[in-house]
């Protein structure tokens, strides 16, 4: 075979995982080999190499495609070359009008699918006040509020997403109608109606509505679909309120995959065909921080999908997988909100690397405010510059047979599957939720993460490492008042003294006392009744909905930044009183370069608990740090130098002081373990170091400088 022909990289030395391991180990000079093994939230150990040898394995690996069973790599089998993923950003304003300005704004600037959150207020009460109502979530009472929303907007351009939990069958009907009204071609549209069973659930840990009524509300809409050839998605299954309760990715992934196997029995009891629940699924995950395996995580989804649907007998060619993603709320921080931005680069970077049909990132101040158009058009432009200026759509599958990600999606389907065949034995997802051991299991990763980011294991830029005390809170652009709202309700409640009510009111009663899952036409009457100005709380009331609650033990959004953020809040609260934050004297001793080091280090870590430090330095003993005593500030003071110097002056340095004044508190910078006892004796009241819990440190520090109480 001549040269030209032959395969590609022959010319090279083939290594083994030994060549590798002790190349690695001539560089590492000696430290152990083992120590570059990490363990995942998930339990699975990261190897530092992974070769050839890792995919022997891999059951799936032979003849592996983009698009083709099965489906782990992206859905299509031409990636994002002829369809690239929808931006789906969110607009969080309450008022419809004021919504409109901003999606056509934003659809003009490259936002091409349109997400509506309808606020539950006005799906669930006829009677409604502001105090109800969320003031971010839309405010849609009934055909007219859908008017003014989408007033201007070829709806049939942009795919169009409604979310309103278990409201979802009104805001859809009055949509509906909306749209029939305007005379669109219905069979034309595109985009979900999210029919969300689970997270009202999760989220508050009750739900007083049987399951039974659930599944035939959303049994109608599918069928209605069906009959009416209308290609939107209406099962949704959200994984963000395990995310952002702390749990990791086999948690979310087996939670997912009950909740569906939960979903296709109770639609095939109601006589839907197979093929069309798949067609309805849409799934949305969380991105976090995490890069590799959060990319690896949307490919396990459609490996184990694909493995739950064979398991029907389902023909799974040309399937969609109508995988969503947004950036991570629980990775978020509230301090230094800019890093916010990037961390939502990084995210967006693995969603669309896994294979995202539709992605949103969160606007970096939302946990200041409502975002402004600056803040809307960076999100969207995360993704746009990804797009179009990254080149990410020219390449299909980019990850795809990397040792490490195909290694990684295997031990992470393997686990999953594992841990979703003991849900189903337990009595399947709503039994498990009801025995608080899958809340137990993502209470304690999440207190794992808040150990790690203690020790400073995990870092959360801005917030547990190189803290920014002059950070400024972001001020809210008031878009609209309390006052407008409330003008929002009044001209709808004068709307409704406008109506035919009794026509209303016989169609609602027909459809209360004719409801049946197989009977369609009963959508047909709910959007006639849209038409007359029925509202989406008075239809959402018609229904025929038995009591049945549910209680189960929430899922609590937490930040793993919060007990950080705390902290530096307590000292704003004292720098707000006082004039300034609580100042520590910091007795650096020696030159320049032997405490620098470690005043560096001590200045990062205290400064994350809202400390400020002044620094007095060019001490070469005890006598020139007594005789500047003038200088210091308050109680606290942290010693900063070399183990060696640390010998000669520490004994002596802290009984001086304490002899000063005996509630002087002393921190020394280090852990010059063999002679902690001494300068424990000496004075020395705490370390901080490498390995100290900085939560706990810190809070001690306030506790002490009276900033909280104990």
């Amino acid at each position: 075979m001549n040269k030209s022909s032959s395969p590609l990289f022959d010319e090279f030395a083939k290594h083994s995982y030994e060549d590798w391991k002790l190349a690695i180990e001539k560089s590492l000079k000696g430290s152990d080999f083992n120590k570059l093994f990490t363990t995942t939230y998930e339990g699975v150990s990261l190897k530092p190499i992974y070769n050839k040898e890792d995919l022997e394995q891999l059951l799936y690996i032979d003849n592996l495609y983009p698009g083709l069973e099965p489906a782990i790599r992206h859905s299509n089998i031409s990636g994002y070359i002829l369809s690239d993923w929808e931006i789906a950003q969110n607009i969080p304003y309450a008022l419809p009008h004021i919504f409109n300005q901003a999606i056509k704004n934003d659809i003009t600037n490259g936002q091409n699918s349109i997400k509506f959150f309808l606020d539950k207020a006005c799906v669930f009460y006829e009677d409604f006040e502001v105090s109800d109502l969320s003031n971010y979530d839309l405010i849609v009472n009934d055909i007219f509020d859908y008017e003014k929303a989408l007033d201007g907007i070829d709806v049939l351009k942009y795919p169009i997403n409604i979310f309103a939990g278990i409201g979802t069958l009104p805001a859809f009907t009055c949509l509906m109608a909306y749209l029939k009204n305007i005379g669109y071609d219905l069979t034309k549209l595109r985009g979900s109606i999210n029919f969300d069973l689970f997270s009202d659930l999760v989220y508050e840990g009750s739900l007083k509505f049987n399951f039974s009524n659930l599944f035939d509300q959303l049994s109608l809409i599918i069928k209605w679909l069906d009959t009416n050839s209308i290609k939107m998605q209406a099962i949704y299954i959200d994984t963000t309120p395990v995310h952002n309760a702390g749990g990791n990715i086999i948690q979310e992934l087996s939670y997912a995959m009950s909740i569906s196997v939960f979903i296709i029995n109770n639609l095939l009891d109601r006589g839907i065909e197979l093929s069309s629940i798949i067609n309805k699924f849409s799934i949305n995950f969380s991105i976090g921080s995490n890069f590799f395996l959060e990319i690896t995580k949307l490919r396990v989804w459609r490996l184990l999908f694909t493995k739950i649907l064979e398991e029907y007998n389902v023909n799974i060619d040309g399937i969609v997988f109508n995988i969503k993603t947004e950036t991570s709320l629980r990775d978020t921080t509230f301090y230094d909100p800019y890093i916010n931005i990037l961390r939502a680069t990084s995210e967006t970077f693995a969603a669309i690397m896994g294979g995202t049909k539709a992605h949103t990132v969160r606007n970096f101040d939302e946990l200041h405010c409502l975002p402004n158009e600056f803040s809307r058009r960076v999100a969207r432009n995360i993704q746009n510059v990804l797009k179009y200026e990254s080149h990410l759509t020219d390449t299909i599958d980019p990850i795809g047979g990397s040792y490490y990600i195909e290694s990684l999606t295997y031990e992470l389907a393997k686990s999953t599957w594992d841990k979703f065949t003991d849900i189903e034995s337990k009595g399947g997802i709503l039994e498990f939720l009801k025995s608080n051991e899958l809340q137990a299991d993502i209470e304690s990763i999440y207190y794992q993460r808040i150990k790690d980011v203690s020790i400073r294991k995990e870092t959360i830029l801005g917030t547990n490492k190189y803290p920014n005390l002059k950070d400024k809170l972001l001020e809210n652009e008031a878009l609209y008042s309390l006052e407008d709202i409330e003008s929002n309700i009044n001209n709808f409640e004068k709307r409704l003294e406008n109506r035919d009510i009794n026509r209303i009111d016989n169609i609602l009663d027909k459809v209360e006392n004719s409801f049946n899952h197989n009977n369609i036409n009963i959508i047909d009457s709910l959007i006639e009744a849209h038409l007359l100005g029925a509202t989406l709380s008075e239809v959402f009331n018609s229904l025929p909905m038995d009591l049945d609650e549910i209680n189960i033990k929430p899922l609590l959004t937490r930040r793993t930044a919060e007990p950080f953020e705390e902290l530096r809040m307590n000292s704003e609260n004292y720098r707000d009183i006082n004039g300034m934050f609580y100042q520590l004297t910091f007795l650096c001793i020696g030159k320049t370069n032997e405490y620098k080091a470690r005043m560096d280090f001590a200045n990062d870590f205290l400064q994350v608990g809202g400390f400020q430090n002044k620094i007095l330095d060019n001490n070469y003993n005890v006598q020139d740090i007594i005789s500047k005593k003038d200088l210091f500030t308050n109680n606290v003071f942290v010693i900063c130098s070399t183990d060696e110097i640390y010998q000669e002056i520490v004994p002596e340095l802290a009984t001086a002081l304490k002899n000063l004044n005996k509630d002087y508190y002393l921190i020394l910078a280090g852990y010059p373990k063999d002679m902690i006892e001494i300068y424990r004796k000496a004075g020395i009241d705490s370390f901080i170091h490498l390995k100290s819990n900085i939560l706990e440190e810190l809070r001690n520090l306030q506790i002490i400088t009276g900033i909280i109480k104990s």
